[in-house]
Formats: C-alpha cells, structure tokens, sequence
C-alpha cells in the first residue's frame, strides 16, 4: 500500500479542491486538539485524590470544569459527526469529499487506509448515542424522556476516549505528508523535556498546590501523635499517594 506520509497534498489533489482540503483539515485538526486538551484535563482532575486531600465542600469548581467539559467533549463530537444534515461541517463528510476529488490512481490505496482506521464500523452505536444525548439532555431539554431512553442514551468517559482515539486515528487517514501531534507540547507526554525544566502542565500544577497545600500532607512533621492516628486509617496505596507530594516537597516518606 501506498504511504501516504511521503505524498503532498498537491501530489493528490488539483485545485480549487486542494485549497478547500487545505483550510479543512486545518479546521478539523483544530477541533479535534481541543477535544484531546478537554479530555486530557478531564482525565487528570478526575485522577487526582481529592478525598485525600481536600473536604467535599472544596470540589465545587473542579467538579463544575468537569461536567463542562466532559458536555461540552459530547457537544464536539456530535457537531464534527454526526449533523451530517444541511450544510455542516463534519469530518465524515469531509472523508468523503477527499475521496471524490482524489487523483484516480491513488483511490484504491486511500480506501484501504480508511479501513484501517475502523472509524464507520466500530463507532455507529456509540455515535447514535452521542446524538441522542446532545438532543435530549445537553442542547435541548427533551419533555417526557422515560428512563429506559435516558439509559440507552447515557455517555460514559470511556465512550469519548475511545471516539478521541478513533478521530485522531481518521485525522490521520486524512492527513498527507505529514503527521500531527494531537495536544500542545506541554500537554503532550511524549514530549522530552531538558534535565532540570518543570514540564508539568497547568493543571498539574494547580493540582500539586492543592496537594500541598493540604495539612495531611505535612502532619507528620507538624502533628506526629495526630499523624499516626490518621495513619491508620489510611490504606497503602493512600499513603503512597501522600508520599508522592511529600517527596516533590523534598520530604521524607511518611
């Protein structure tokens, strides 16, 4: 098969069509590294052990970012999928345009490359769900939904990180001659950074402060007897947890 990574756009498209492919895949890279940015932030927030170190009424904002997010991820996924009605933008519609206007000799190759990406078979169910949540539950308030719809509807994170996974992988199908990181250098893990440069992300590091910002984080040293009783309580992978901030902090395992 052809490797469409050593192919430029102007080797597969004549204009005005290669101009128009141009400006598209520029606004659907766009688009799909903002859902990669809101997904990556939504996976660290989430991991992060707020019950360690915070009391339940100090979560309101992260558990409000959270739900925004993770809305507004359905919100990006549904308009980039599955509008595909009247005269929107979407990235299957977009696929199919490519292949319209693609040189003759290259279609073949570009179908197989399209089939590797598994995008139109593994996703249809998901999809359905996507566009009947955004519908029902997030840009409209659909009366008298029964619970039985509400469920089949319902969207869990892993949901997004898989249709994440499979768009980056049709952006890919759909990029010539290049290849494209698919979040900003600070957010992107494999990204090497120099000996000595704090490469955490912001979100990192606001969480770090909250982290040590906590008073269990120092009580060993500030409350030893109240530290041991706390301790107790803890399980190991709690302590774990506790003594990967003490150690950014230059402290001793507790």
């Amino acid at each position: 098969m052809i490797n469409f990574t050593m192919i430029k756009e102007e080797e597969l498209f004549e204009e005005p069509f290669l101009s128009e492919y141009r400006n598209e895949i520029k606004f659907f890279y766009s688009e799909l590294v903002h859902l990669n940015v809101q997904l990556s932030i939504i996976d660290k927030i989430r991991r992060f052990r707020f019950d360690l170190f915070v009391s339940p009424d100090q979560t309101t904002f992260f558990s409000t970012v959270l739900n925004s997010f993770f809305e507004s991820s359905i919100l990006r996924v549904a308009r980039l999928v599955t509008d595909n009605d009247g005269d929107f933008r979407t990235i299957t519609r977009f696929k199919n345009k490519i292949f319209q206007n693609m040189q003759e000799t290259y279609k073949k190759d570009f179908q197989e490359r399209l089939r590797e990406s598994k995008f139109d078979k593994n996703t249809d169910e998901l999809l359905e769900r996507i566009r009947t949540r955004r519908n029902q539950r997030i840009a409209h308030i659909i009366r008298n939904v029964n619970e039985e719809e509400l469920r089949k509807s319902t969207i869990y994170l892993k949901d997004l990180f898989s249709l994440r996974d499979q768009l980056n992988s049709l952006l890919s199908a759909l990029s010539f001659g290049t290849t494209r990181m698919m979040l900003p250098l600070e957010y992107d893990e494999s990204v090497e950074h120099p000996a000595g440069v704090d490469s955490r992300t912001d979100i990192e590091r606001i969480l770090d402060h909250i982290a040590f910002d906590s008073y269990v984080v120092s009580l060993p040293e500030t409350n030893p007897i109240l530290w041991e009783a706390r301790k107790r309580t803890l399980k190991e992978h709690d302590i774990e947890e506790i003594n990967i901030y003490r150690s950014k902090l230059g402290l001793d395992n507790a």
